[in-house]
């Protein structure tokens, strides 16, 4: 059970890690 959840998360926080990187990067732009 715990690695199916694992398979499922890890793409998703990498997902939200890479969206948290284009917003700091748009804020500091403007």
């Amino acid at each position: 059970m715990g690695e199916i959840i694992m398979e499922w998360t890890a793409p998703a926080f990498e997902e939200v890690c890479l969206n948290c990187e284009i917003n700091s990067y748009a804020s500091a732009k403007l």
